[in-house]
């Protein structure tokens, strides 16, 4: 099987204790049974604790997650008390593998980093170039029209896409800000700030300070940093495709992509409405439903 990564890939490397948003705290983590089986062997203080913070929920065993959600094993210096202890080895499989994901299309493995992490919103946003993708173990490399190409959805791709710099951005969504936030406002909050975000949009445009510029005019920079962050969302539903028709997808990007413009121009702060949004959106399998039945209506 071909994996295919995308050009930052190799560049990743967990931020740790500098991190601002760790993946620690306010995230469920589950404990696959042969990290369980090794945690029952384990000797001295170190092995108590892990086993004291253990506990089984819906039929899975989890570590139970301090009163502000944080993991029981997370030091105050932001740091794992496993990882320091024992070692990176001796996590459970969730925290080994996060923030990468792998999913399957055609004869495809499409690997990546999941938004949700700002050290991967970094790495995605601090190029000014196309997106390119990479075969794992080759130099070859090639853009995402490219990559499509190499799938069964070439046939319903148009003939002149690969001169289209990519044209899914380039249309930008053809919903209005009131229909995208109805349908974001449709999504069960992961926490307050989301909730905080939609009612600050909401604000700015009701009193027209905020409008979607043609996507032509904006700084060149901004242009090519939308661009690559509309086909990574799109790369990561590409498995999809057996339940949606491509042109519904590209549009769930555009959306959403849309949606991220609207967040940093009220915040300033792109990567973190990027983090934000992925965290909402992406990591929770209902609300990606949710936007894409609702796009439809």
């Amino acid at each position: 099987m071909i994996t295919i990564v995308p050009d930052f890939y190799d560049q990743f490397s967990c931020k740790a204790g500098s991190c601002q948003h760790t993946c620690c705290q306010g995230w469920e983590i589950d404990i696959d049974e042969p990290t369980l089986y090794r945690y029952e062997k384990i000797k001295g203080e170190i092995g108590d604790k892990i086993r004291q913070s253990i506990i089984i929920r819906d039929g899975v065993f989890i570590f139970q997650l301090t009163d502000d959600d944080r993991c029981p094993l997370l030091q105050d210096d932001g740091l794992c008390q496993i990882i320091r202890t024992l070692g990176p080895k001796k996590l459970c499989k969730v925290c080994a593998m996060h923030p990468r994901f792998f999913v399957y299309k055609s004869e495809l493995e499409l690997a990546g980093l999941g938004l949700c992490c700002e050290k991967t919103c970094e790495l995605l946003l601090e190029r000014d170039t196309p997106l390119r993708f990479c075969i794992e173990g080759t130099d070859e490399t090639m853009d995402f029209f490219e990559l499509l190409k190499m799938t069964d959805i070439a046939k319903y791709l148009p003939r002149d896409c690969a001169s289209q710099a990519m044209s899914i951005l380039h249309a930008t969504s053809s919903l209005t800000v009131s229909q995208i936030l109805r349908i974001m406002e449709l999504t069960e909050p992961i926490n307050d700030s989301w909730c905080q975000l939609l009612e600050k949009i909401r604000q700015e445009t009701t009193a027209g300070k905020l409008t979607l510029l043609p996507l032509e005019t904006w700084p060149h920079d901004q242009q090519q940093a939308y661009d690559r962050i509309c086909q990574y969302i799109l790369y990561r539903r590409l498995p999809r495709l057996s339940q949606w028709h491509f042109g519904h997808l590209a549009d769930y990007a555009k959306m959403n992509t849309t949606f991220i413009y609207l967040a940093a121009a009220v915040t300033g702060d792109l990567p973190e409405s990027l983090r934000l949004w992925s965290a909402q959106i992406e990591y929770d399998t209902d609300n990606v439903e949710i936007i894409l039945e609702n796009m439809l209506k």
